[in-house]
């Protein structure tokens, strides 16, 4: 399974409930520790379930949820035994196999290990691959008694592709062969009752594409898998508006808002509000009418509450008019070109040093200050060595994939001050990412682009920058400016051990990305560092090595069978404007597969000297 990311957007319903778990069993056999968002469960899969239960004359042992997993996980919260899956998971996998059957054949396997009474931290390998044989063998029984043919009953694992065995799965061959016992045992038991073996003709209704039970001629969303009151269109968030309508696809909201909500009740909706967590007016876009500087920007938003500026600066002065704010100006009182940071070619910065002594020889420049931005927006991160890791005085929150901590050294190379922006995504591309969550903010860091796109990006980047060489950061690059590189305060988060301070999260992002730069930066001037999304870096996930390295960029391969062929696991950290304080610490890790967009995923460009 994928640790803590949006295969199941809903995390954003108030009827959320967080656990972790430490054993699962996911149907495609890709399973890690993880923590995990649940909601109750849709009425689709409690009719599913509730079939699958009733077909074999069994009491239920579990309780159903759905979460933020990949597809479907058997597991246990203490005593109690669970059964979460993924809504859009079911939704693609039914379009995917074009059969009624197929969100049956998933969750009939899962039920199947709970009603067997297995146990997920089995350490044994060839008892959990028994354990996955005799889960498929009940899905192909439970299937038959719902009147479902053979192949349809085996449409999951022909789907997976499910051939290579995993230290917990066997491989595909040995999983429909299971699946066919199952199947034909419990067809010889109805022929010998004399029970008709013939899938009832109700099965074979008129075409449904999407296999939502509403057949494509009725059906206002034909490819996507809904629900019947709402004409077969799906609707992700369960607030009665579908989501073709929805303003706010993954947060309910009422109808006159078109489905979005109001979190602070001041009659302006979030996607509108520009302090959705606090009351305010609906001419200051939901915020209260502080401005202590009398700029008209008011304080919640304005990035120089003390001084007054311009609105077009987010309150900040611009004190020589050269359309570069004063905050952002090396030559802030004599007027420049913003390409050279408001100044002149030749001009004296207030960042030069002219008593350095790290000038270099006649004829070469010299070696940049930490933090110095260069005219590409790059911060200069000098090289150095670092403890890479969740250190001891964290204790508890240290998780195992933190450890070991070892000494890592890295050369100098620059890193962007800001996540990129969608702005910036958009100048470089020519448009916005096509499944842009918050849009129509430009200073917004850029989401929805997988590992992937950034590459596409980078590309085009290059190619119109020659010799920069842009790329993302590795891992190593990653941390040891995250925690101030040689200025480093030794701080929990990016700056701070206050997370408020310098991060948004899910306490005060009013759960949606901010405008980049909008909290305090780290000791190298770098913004959002924790929180806002989730940066991609270049390695492939894999475990940390115990020794020294020197310059690291991760395993040679991302994953398991099940994670290479979706195009491996690439790491992301930092955390979101939708986590907690523990996933925004400098020493956590997360990844997903490559090819994976969502709206907590962004990145920052890094180059080498």
């Amino acid at each position: 399974m994928f640790r803590l990311l949006f295969f199941f957007l809903p995390t954003l319903l108030a009827a959320q409930e967080r656990i972790r778990l430490t054993h699962t069993c996911s149907y495609d056999g890709e399973e890690n520790a993880s923590e995990y968002y649940t909601f109750a469960p849709s009425t689709e899969a409690d009719r599913i379930v509730q079939e699958i239960c009733d077909a074999k004359g069994l009491a239920k042992n579990f309780i159903v949820k759905s979460a933020n997993v990949h597809n479907a996980v058997a597991t246990m919260d203490g005593s109690v035994r669970m059964i979460l899956y993924s809504t859009l998971f079911l939704e693609k996998f039914k379009a995917d196999t074009r059969t009624s059957w197929a969100a049956y054949s998933v969750l009939a396997h899962e039920i199947g290990h709970h009603l067997n009474a297995h146990r997920f931290d089995e350490p044994d390998a060839n008892k959990r691959k028994a354990m996955e044989l005799e889960a498929d063998k009940f899905s192909g029984s439970a299937l038959r008694m719902l009147g479902a043919p053979l192949d349809d009953a085996k449409a999951g694992i022909e789907l997976f592709a499910l051939e290579g065995e995993t230290k917990t799965h066997p491989p595909g061959s040995a999983r429909r062969e299971a699946v066919a016992s199952g199947w034909k045992k419990q067809d010889e038991h109805l022929r010998k009752i004399g029970t008709d073996p013939v899938p009832p003709p109700v099965r074979a209704a008129a075409p449904d594409t999407d296999g939502d039970g509403v057949p494509d001629d009725a059906d206002k969303c034909p490819d996507a898998y809904g629900l019947a009151k709402l004409g077969g269109c799906p609707d992700g968030d369960g607030d009665g508006i579908p989501d073709h309508e929805d303003k706010c696809r993954y947060q309910p909201g009422p109808a006159k808002w078109l489905g979005c909500p109001d979190t602070d009740g001041d009659g302006v909706p979030d996607h509108e509000d520009s302090c959705p967590t606090v009351p305010g007016l609906p001419e200051h876009k939901g915020c209260a009418p502080a401005d202590s500087d009398g700029d008209g920007v008011p304080d919640q938003s304005d990035k120089c509450a003390d001084k007054a500026g311009l609105k077009q600066f987010q309150g900040c002065p611009d004190t020589d008019g050269d359309g570069v704010p004063d905050h952002e100006d090396e030559c802030p009182t004599e007027a420049g070109l913003p390409a050279l940071r408001g100044c002149l070619a030749g001009a004296k910065t207030r960042a030069s040093d002219p008593s350095a002594s790290t000038r270099s020889r006649p004829g070469r420049p010299a070696k940049p200050r930490a933090g110095e931005v260069a005219t590409d927006g790059l911060a200069f991160v000098p090289g150095g060595t670092f403890t890479m890791g969740c250190t001891s005085e964290q204790g508890s929150e240290c998780e195992s994939d933190e450890k070991p901590t070892r000494q890592v050294t890295v050369s100098d190379f620059y890193l962007g001050k800001y996540e990129v922006t969608q702005k910036q995504w958009r100048e470089v591309m020519g448009s916005n990412p096509p499944d842009l969550e918050f849009p129509g903010c430009d200073q917004c860091p850029v989401e929805r682009v997988s590992w992937n796109d950034v590459q596409g990006f980078l590309k085009k980047l290059n190619t119109a920058n020659p010799g920069k060489n842009y790329r993302l950061p590795t891992e190593a690059e990653w941390e040891y400016a995250a925690r101030g590189g040689s200025l480093s305060g030794g701080y929990k988060y990016a700056g701070s051990n206050n997370l408020d301070e310098v991060a948004w999260t899910v306490s005060n992002s009013g759960r949606k990305t901010r405008p980049v730069g909008g909290k305090k930066a780290n000791e190298l001037g770098l913004h959002d560092m924790s929180g806002n999304v989730w940066e991609w870096c270049s390695d492939w996930w894999g475990n940390y090595p115990a020794t020294a390295q020197t310059n690291p960029t991760g395993p040679s391969t991302g994953g398991n069978p099940a994670a290479l062929r979706r195009g491996g696991n690439r790491v992301l950290r930092g955390g979101s404007w939708i986590n907690d304080a523990q996933r925004c610490r400098l020493a956590e890790r997360n990844y997903d597969v490559s090819m994976e967009r969502y709206p907590n995923l962004g990145f920052r460009l890094a180059r080498s000297l």
